[in-house]
């Protein structure tokens, strides 16, 4: 999740997908922008999507689930700052 969460933007694109030629579950993202991950765009210039691989459907779907509450969650919490103000 640290990585997800340093290099990728919530919520994922997708749910998990299975990939027959690496025989593992595929999770895309966007990438993160320059501003949330300046050191990203120092190494990886050109990157727009990021895909993590998952040996079992199980643990990518476990991995969905988390990026999803924590997109809730943050979500949430900017609509009640935007209220507040």
């Amino acid at each position: 999740m640290d990585y997800i969460e340093a290099c990728c933007e919530l919520p994922p694109l997708d749910r998990p997908s299975y990939c027959e030629e690496s025989d593992q579950w595929d999770l895309w993202f966007a990438e993160t922008s320059k501003d949330n991950c300046p050191w990203a765009y120092s190494v990886i210039q050109e990157q727009e999507m990021v895909c993590l691989g998952f040996d079992t459907q199980e643990e990518a779907n476990e991995t969905f689930n988390k990026c999803m509450e924590e997109y809730y969650k943050t979500e949430g919490d900017e609509t009640n700052e935007e209220n507040d103000s």
